[in-house]
């Protein structure tokens, strides 16, 4: 993942505010690494920030790596964990915490626990970053969202899905387009030169798309929609970010080897976004991928299920194609209709403005009222 590094650091710990990120997850996934940028971002800016997450997961690796305070907890449940209650409010009076920041669904009810044991107060932010349709499953959700001071969404559709739901005139919530780090001075591949890097072939359409531990579905629905294509000029070219053999074993036996091309996971991901003419999502669960908006900013087009929340992101067709959501057929004929031309640069300029780190910050901090 690329960082932005334009940040003038003010007040070494602005105005004595502490921030707490908390993560009680072992995932490895988007809405982690959006904690994680999140926090890079709040503390190059100068505030004294502290990841209280599980010691040993992804996430407490890199924050580790990154130079970031991060203090280990223990798992707790969803809902009535006391004893993990305790030890958070342990935490936040221990380390002087004035606002604690929840990026899970998961950890919102422990949070509710929190604010209503509290001795001195402590706000509680929920960034709603990719999460969809939790809410009809989420208990005591009246409840939970009363102890929030505020909700930061990331698209529309999920503020109008808290707000009908939880139906409160006084709910403190806004929408933030989402964070996307970027670096100006990256460098800039030109397709071919990316292609031959990556041996891939250079006049063929090349759709992208990256394998997860996680997204074993979308990668047989990927699967049962080429199939359904003849077409030798397409190719898949998979990124690898679980075990390669895997990947290469379930291309193999779904006899797709002349379809598609797996490359193993590199942690710099800039030579594949260049290769590629058109990234590839399938989202599970209704969620959006920060993917993305990754190849939006590399100037691709994306291909991806209609959902409300994909409409939103590729604004009307703006940034790329929709599919029908599960239907295979669909993706297959999206595949073959879409067209591989790059985003024209003043358009990629203003979605990184709209999705720059500064501008981010600032909402959020006039928003949260952290500027002092």
């Amino acid at each position: 993942m690329r960082t932005e590094t334009t940040f003038t650091v003010g007040c070494l710990h602005r105005g004595m505010q502490k921030i707490a990120f908390l993560c009680g997850a072992r995932h490895w996934e988007d809405t982690e690494v959006n904690l994680l940028n999140c926090a890079k971002a709040f503390s190059e800016k100068g505030y004294d920030v502290n990841i209280f997450c599980l010691q040993n997961t992804p996430l407490y690796k890199e924050a580790t790596a990154g130079n970031l305070t991060v203090i280990p907890i223990k798992e707790h449940r969803k809902y009535f964990d006391l004893f993990a209650a305790q030890r958070l409010i342990f935490l936040l009076e221990k380390q002087q915490i004035t606002h604690l920041f929840i990026f899970r669904s998961s950890d919102i009810g422990i949070s509710a626990m929190v604010k209503s044991f509290l001795k001195r107060p402590v706000d509680i932010t929920f960034f709603l970053s990719a999460e969809s349709g939790f809410m009809k499953r989420f208990l005591m959700r009246h409840y939970h969202f009363r102890q929030l001071d505020h909700i930061i969404c990331s698209l529309n559709v999920q503020k109008e899905e808290i707000c009908t739901t939880i139906n409160r005139n006084d709910l403190k919530i806004k929408v933030i387009p989402p964070m996307v780090p970027f670096e100006e001075n990256q460098t800039v591949w030109k397709k071919t030169e990316a292609r031959k890097v990556l041996n891939l072939p250079e006049r063929k359409k090349i759709f992208g798309f990256i394998a997860t531990e996680g997204n074993d579905k979308a990668q047989q629905f990927l699967f049962s929609a080429l199939k359904q294509l003849n077409r030798p000029d397409l190719l898949i070219c998979l990124l690898d970010k679980t075990d390669k053999q895997v990947c290469r074993k379930r291309v193999k036996t779904n006899s797709l080897d002349d379809k598609i091309t797996v490359l193993s996971y590199r942690k710099e991901e800039d030579l594949f976004f260049h290769a590629i003419d058109v990234f590839i999502s399938i989202p599970s669960n209704g969620a959006f991928e920060f993917k993305m908006l990754e190849a939006i900013s590399f100037g691709k087009q994306v291909l991806t299920d209609d959902g409300a929340g994909n409409q939103e992101i590729l604004d009307n067709g703006t940034f790329g194609f929709l599919y029908e959501r599960r239907n295979e057929q669909s993706l297959a004929e999206k595949m073959v209709s879409s067209g591989c031309s790059e985003l024209a640069q003043e358009v990629v300029k203003t979605f990184l403005k709209e999705h720059g780190t500064t501008t981010f910050l600032n909402q959020a901090e006039a928003f949260l009222s952290l500027k002092k």
